[in-house]
């Protein structure tokens, strides 16, 4: 009886060649067993094709596929049709993999008998893993859950990355889960259609993937790094519009995302005057078949934006993107709204709406304070108008650089204020540094700043734990100390 394959591993190469090695060694030796690899070539012009007939020739469980260059999505389609295992996955040739990540992911599906599951992945930029950027993004992976419906968690269309997932070979044969040929963006085509499909969906907050992200000076950069390209840009849009689903909430969520990703582009058109031109008639297209902007749960800032570049507001929109806007609240019919230009200008028609705060935002936060009581700190924070939000609890984040959640702490509210007591030996189980963040349940909305921030904090009394403003980013994070280390620095002073 032949070995069962527990994964099959889709290696999408082209032009990669000085991270080929990195990206297959951590890939055969995951942990994993009885995985088998699939690089398929899509006519590399570098030495990429002969670095994987090399690891071809040395290791059983590697085959290569050579093609006429046809794009990553045929690639990608070729690999999956010649997968083996009980479950597929999909590699970019310049990333790579902790060694642990598929038994993870492995583990979760067949725990939960779950279509495919995904985990958390971390850029990788000049030898140092990152965060992804968006919040929404962040908060796909705060913890390990299963759900039944993709629509059950509305952060999770941000989640729009094939390459941190494995799914159900089955499951990808019987609903076609696969990227359209000749697209460029083809990658959340095949995840959304997965999340439209899927009964069962496992996620974790390991991190599963190191997403590379080139420097500014490498020739061959990815396409999410050529964002404000016209050409790119058309190739976006071409995805955006093909991407639907016949299911009215799925499309409710896509639209929202299709309106998150134009809103990243917007900067672009101010610096970049030959882009503006193919960025208005490219988004004006997406938006065309894209209904009531003001009811989705996005910044009202996005909103307005989006809304004036589809009425063709163009000139209210320049106005807006050419100055700095500063946000400020203000309740109106029992409302959280943001004050930003032409709010209630009853000659513009722009729908209230589109000002309306859904959900808690970082604008809410007051101040935060920490109070250095012996044995624990006290946290408190004060959050204007949250009694008109969606009621929900609300929670301290302690996170590591790289965006791992170490400790959740919800707060509770007496009023407007949030407070919440974190003992140190709780806090600092080992040395680490770690920032602080308040959100909802589900994700951190903000990373505190020293901008809102007061302290109770004397170091004078308590030289073992130390708080350290990073005046670059504004932001504050709790750190252990050494107070070996510290003295021999004091004394060093004297």
């Amino acid at each position: 009886m032949s070995e069962i394959i527990n994964l099959s591993v889709v290696v999408l190469v082209y032009n990669a060649e000085e991270f080929l090695h990195q990206c297959f060694d951590s890939i055969l030796q995951q942990s994993l067993p009885n995985i088998e690899v699939i690089a398929v070539d899509d006519e590399s012009s570098d030495t990429s094709l002969a670095i994987c007939q090399e690891y071809a020739e040395q290791y059983k469980n590697f085959r290569v596929i050579s093609q006429v260059n046809q794009g990553g999505a045929v690639a990608g389609n070729r690999g999956v049709k010649e997968a083996r295992g009980k479950y597929v996955t999909l590699v970019d040739s310049d990333d790579f993999l902790p060694l642990d990540a598929y038994q993870i992911l492995f583990d979760l599906c067949e725990k939960n008998n779950a279509d495919f599951a995904t985990g958390k992945p971390l850029r990788y930029v000049n030898n140092t893993n990152q965060e992804v950027i968006l919040v929404e993004e962040q908060a796909v992976w705060e913890e390990e859950r299963v759900i039944t419906s993709a629509l059950d968690m509305p952060t999770l269309f941000h989640d729009r990355f094939y390459w941190n997932k494995i799914y159900n070979r089955k499951f990808v044969e019987k609903y076609d889960i696969s990227m359209p040929d000749g697209y460029l963006y083809a990658d959340f085509l095949m995840v959304h259609k997965a999340y439209e499909h899927a009964t069962k969906i496992a996620i974790t907050d390991k991190v599963v993937y190191y997403w590379r992200r080139h420097s500014s000076t490498r020739v061959v950069k990815s396409a999410s790094q050529e964002i404000a390209s016209s050409e790119n840009f058309k190739e976006r849009t071409r995805s955006l519009i093909l991407d639907h689903s016949d299911n009215p909430e799925m499309n409710y969520k896509l639209d929202e995302l299709r309106i998150l990703l134009l809103s990243f582009v917007f900067n672009s058109i101010v610096y970049q005057k030959s882009f503006q031109e193919t960025f208005i008639s490219e988004a004006q297209r997406v938006l065309k078949d894209v209904e009531d902007i003001a009811s989705h749960n996005l910044h009202p800032m996005i909103k307005l934006k989006v809304w004036l570049l589809k009425e063709n507001r163009l000139s209210e929109l320049f106005f807006i993107l050419g100055r700095g806007v500063k946000i400020r609240l203000k309740v109106v019919d029992d409302k959280v709204c943001c004050t930003l230009p032409y709010f209630l200008n009853e000659s513009m028609n722009i729908p209230n709406e589109v000002y309306e705060y859904k959900s808690f935002r970082k604008e809410f936060i007051k101040n935060f304070t920490y109070i250095d009581k012996g044995d624990h700190f006290t946290f408190q924070v004060l959050l204007h108008h949250v009694d008109l939000l969606p009621q929900t609890d609300y929670t301290l984040f302690f996170k590591e650089h790289t965006g791992e959640t170490k400790h959740k702490v919800t707060m509770t509210a007496n009023g407007n204020y949030f407070q919440c007591d974190v003992k140190k030996s709780y806090l600092f189980k080992e040395d680490q540094r770690l920032f602080v963040g308040i959100g909802n349940s589900d994700n951190m909305i903000y990373r505190v700043s020293m901008n809102n921030c007061e302290s109770a904090f004397d170091l004078s009394k308590n030289l073992e734990y130390i708080v350290h403003y990073v005046n670059q980013k504004k932001e504050i994070y709790f750190q252990k100390r050494d107070l070996k280390e510290t003295f021999k620095k004091l004394l060093k002073h004297l």
